[in-house]
């Protein structure tokens, strides 16, 4: 608090706290903000969630003009950018479909952020009306360069097999998102999601989980027989799919593919070709610089 008060240089700030009750809360009401902070970051561990979101509340309405904010727990999407108008970076935890769409209507106009990371603490937030606001705001937005969902409250981890269209119709229609990191189910919407990746000319940095998300005829199979299941997705899906997207796309710098769950040991003659016209594909490409995909087992 007194670092807040005193000081008149400090531009960023990366406040961690892991002692329960330690901080004193009442205090951050009555702090004056004299330092010229431009970037904050709040962190949190084996705080108590509602301490946490005190300290946030308590803190952010005393600071004004930050272009830079990673916060630990969901906040009011529009408080943050009436006190900060020229915020271009944002993580921002995400836990009602109506904080939502909140923040993806607020961007559909913005042209100040550059950087959007959420991350997703309920799957109850993925509603077909958040799903909407996602896409329009990948639509209309004409700024955002950065663009991560992550999921790690999630069961499965990735995004709902119904909400992909609605990140790929966004996709499809958005002109200025340079880098994309997102977990997504491996299905059949999955080749759509790629293909429309490989018209993106825009986009240089893809980082792409995929996890097999199985429907209910497939409740009684073994592990085994899952593992089996993705490995053959994997290799007769996926591969192809990235290769043809690379020779389609002239653009891309950066891309990372992990599937999980794949027998590394399984082997075919037709998926030794598909990870040789992989490589000879990768080996040629005009602006690829980096490539990375797990697992591939003995041809990696």
């Amino acid at each position: 608090v007194q670092l807040l008060k005193d000081n008149n240089t400090l531009q960023a700030l990366s406040l961690h706290i892991d002692v329960p009750y330690a901080l004193q809360l009442s205090s951050l009401n009555k702090v004056e903000v004299n330092a010229p902070l431009t970037a904050l970051k709040l962190e949190r561990e084996n705080l108590l969630i509602m301490n946490c979101e005190l300290m946030t509340s308590s803190l952010l309405p005393r600071i004004k003009g930050l272009h830079c904010m990673l916060l630990p727990e969901p906040y009011p999407p529009h408080l943050l950018f009436l006190s900060h108008p020229n915020l271009h970076t944002l993580t921002l935890p995400l836990d009602t479909a109506e904080s939502a769409i909140e923040l993806f209507t607020i961007l559909q106009t913005n042209t100040t952020l550059k950087a959007l990371s959420v991350e997703i603490k309920e799957e109850r937030v993925y509603t077909s009306s958040m799903g909407t606001s996602l896409q329009d705001m990948l639509t209309q937005s004409q700024t955002l360069k950065h663009f991560e969902i992550n999921n790690p409250y999630s069961r499965s981890r990735c995004i709902p097999s119904s909400f992909l269209s609605f990140l790929t119709t966004g996709l499809r229609h958005n002109t200025s998102l340079q880098q994309l990191s997102v977990i997504i189910p491996l299905n059949e919407e999955m080749r759509t999601f790629i293909n429309v990746i490989s018209l993106k000319s825009n986009l240089t940095e893809l980082n792409l989980k995929t996890i097999l998300i199985l429907n209910e005829s497939y409740s009684n199979c073994s592990w085994k027989e899952k593992e089996q299941i993705m490995t053959s997705l994997f290799y007769e899906q996926v591969l192809p799919a990235v290769t043809n997207m690379l020779q389609s796309h002239t653009t891309i710098r950066l891309l990372r593919i992990e599937c999980r769950d794949i027998n590394n040991l399984s082997s075919q003659p037709n998926w030794i070709e598909q990870i040789q016209h992989l490589y000879e594909t990768i080996f040629i490409h005009p602006s690829l610089e980096y490539a990375q995909f797990s697992p591939l087992g003995g041809y990696s």
